[in-house]
C-alpha cells in the first residue's frame, strides 16, 4: 500500500469514527424530539456518507413517509436514495413506498412503473405468488388500468387470463362481450328483438344512473368521469351511510361501491341494501 493511500485511510477511518459519534448524539436528540425530521434528515446522510447502508435505508425510508401525504416530490427523492443502497430484498418494499407515493398524486403511469420494478424484484427471487399478490391489491391504476394491469400480469405469464380483480379495479379483455344483460335491464329497453347497435348503446347508458360509493375522492373523480364517457349520469357517496341516504332520493341503476370503508364498510352497506325489497334488487359491484 502506497503512502497516499495509507494517509486515505487513515483519515477516512477518523472521519467515520467522528460520523459516528456524531450520528450518536442526533440519535439521543431525534428521542427528545421524534418528529423532528431534519434531525432524521442528519442522520440519514451522515449514515450513508460512513457507509452504514443499513441505518442509512431506514432513515430515509422514515423520512419519505414523512412526507408521503404532504411532499410526494421529496418523499419519492428520500426513497430513491433508499433504494439505491438498499438490498435486494429491501428494495421492492421501497419500490412499493414509491408506487403508493404516486397513487397520492394520482400519477398513474409513474405507479405503473414503480409497480413493475417491484414485481421484476419478487421474480428475481422467485417469489411469484407474491407478485401476484401485489398485482391483485394494487388500486385503481387511472383510465388505463384495464391496460396496465394486463401488462403487469403478463410479466407473471398470466397472458391468458380473461379477468383480474384488483382491490380497487376490475378489467376485462378488449375482446369481452358488450354488457347486454346490464343494457336490457336499463329503462326504455324493451324485450323487442332489436339488435344493440353503438347509437342504442349510448341513448340506452345516457338514461343509466350509477351510484358511486367510495372514500377515497380521487377514485370517484376517475369512476365519474368514465361513466360521464359512456354518456350515465353518476353521483357520488363517501360511506354506507351516506349512500342510503342519497338512494332515498336519486334512484341508480347500479351502485359501485368501494368495500374498505369508514362508518359502515362494503359488506353492511350491501346488507342494508338486501333488507329492503324497493333496493334489494339494484345490481351491485363491490370494488
Amino acid at each position: 500500500m502506497s503512502l497516499f493511500d495509507k494517509v486515505k485511510q487513515q483519515i477516512s477511518g477518523q472521519t467515520d469514527q467522528k460520523n459516528i459519534k456524531e450520528i450518536e448524539k442526533l440519535k439521543i436528540a431525534l428521542q427528545n424530539k421524534p418528529n423532528d425530521l431534519e434531525i432524521l434528515r442528519q442522520i440519514a446522510i451522515l449514515c450513508e456518507s460512513s457507509g452504514l447502508n443499513e441505518e442509512a435505508v431506514k432513515y430515509f425510508c422514515i423520512l419519505g413517509r414523512s412526507y408521503q401525504q404532504s411532499q410526494a416530490s421529496l418523499a419519492i427523492a428520500y426513497f430513491r436514495k433508499a433504494e439505491r443502497l438498499a438490498e435486494k430484498e429491501e428494495r421492492a418494499s421501497i419500490f412499493k413506498d414509491i408506487a403508493k407515493t404516486y397513487f397520492t398524486i394520482n400519477q398513474f403511469e409513474e405507479a405503473y412503473h414503480a409497480s413493475r420494478q417491484v414485481i421484476e424484484i419478487y421474480l428475481e427471487l422467485n417469489q411469484k405468488e407474491a407478485a401476484r399478490g401485489f398485482i391483485v391489491n394494487l388500486p385503481l391504476l387511472g383510465e388505463k388500468d384495464a391496460i396496465y394491469r394486463k401488462e403487469l400480469l403478463e410479466m407473471i405469464g398470466e397472458k391468458d387470463q380473461a379477468w383480474a380483480q384488483g382491490a380497487r379495479g376490475t378489467w376485462v379483455e378488449e375482446n369481452s362481450p358488450r354488457p347486454t344483460q346490464l343494457i336490457a335491464s336499463l329503462p326504455g329497453y324493451t324485450a323487442a328483438k332489436v339488435p344493440i347497435t353503438p347509437a342504442l348503446e349510448k341513448a340506452l347508458f345516457s338514461q343509466m344512473r350509477v351510484l358511486v360509493v367510495d372514500d377515497d375522492q380521487g377514485v370517484c373523480k376517475i369512476l365519474t368521469a368514465m361513466l360521464k364517457s359512456i354518456g350515465c349520469q353518476s353521483t357520488t357517496a363517501n360511506n354506507g351511510n351516506e349512500a342510503i341516504e342519497k338512494l332515498l332520493i336519486w334512484k341508480p341503476n347500479l351502485i359501485i361501491s368501494d368495500l374498505l370503508m369508514p362508518q359502515m364498510d362494503g359488506n353492511q352497506f350491501f346488507a342494508k341494501l338486501q333488507e329492503n325489497p324497493e333496493t334489494s334488487d339494484i345490481p351491485f359491484v363491490c370494488l
